[in-house]
């Protein structure tokens, strides 16, 4: 045992940031373990002890879409790319994002069918608000569309994503 103890929003940053890699995601929990404050670790610890990794930054940059504010998205793709994630590894959680969206809007009533950890589905829900079926069926087109030139072609990745997000 670690002897550990996190607020529940602070398990929740921590999980979506590193939830789909458990090696990363018990590397930052032993890290943490390692600071040990007295009492409970709060979100803001976590989140300023441990590197926020492209699966909590996709929110950042789907949110911003989901607003229409083209400025942001591009703002928070450049901070997650210059962050050293790889343009292909970011196009994929935008489709995964995508997707969910998708999913979410077409069985509303059915949330838990899509199996997302909470802060994920909540996240989610408030983003699909902001997106027509149309509107997510033609981005995720445009995503795969984009996946299939990449691999394809010699074009510049970081330049092709965000000429994508730039004409959503």
């Amino acid at each position: 045992s670690l002897d550990i103890d996190f607020a529940s929003d602070a398990i929740d940053f921590l999980v979506a940031n590193r939830g789909a890699d458990l090696w990363r995601l018990d590397s930052e929990i032993r890290k943490l373990a390692d600071y040990k404050v007295k009492g409970i670790l709060s979100k803001s610890q976590v989140e300023e002890l441990t590197a926020a990794g492209a699966d909590y930054k996709v929110f950042e940059l789907t949110d911003a879409m989901a607003r229409k504010d083209k400025k942001k998205a591009i703002a928070a793709l450049y901070k997650t790319l210059d962050g050293g994630e790889k343009p292909t590894e970011m196009l994929g959680l935008l489709a995964w994002q995508i997707r969910n969206l998708l999913r979410f809007k077409m069985n509303p009533n059915n949330p838990a069918e899509l199996k997302l950890h909470p802060f994920v589905l909540e996240k989610t829900k408030t983003a699909a608000k902001l997106f027509s079926i149309e509107e997510l069926k033609t981005i995720l087109s445009r995503i795969i569309d984009l996946d299939l030139t990449l691999k394809t072609s010699d074009s510049d990745a970081k330049t092709a994503l965000s000429l994508l997000i730039a004409e959503l």
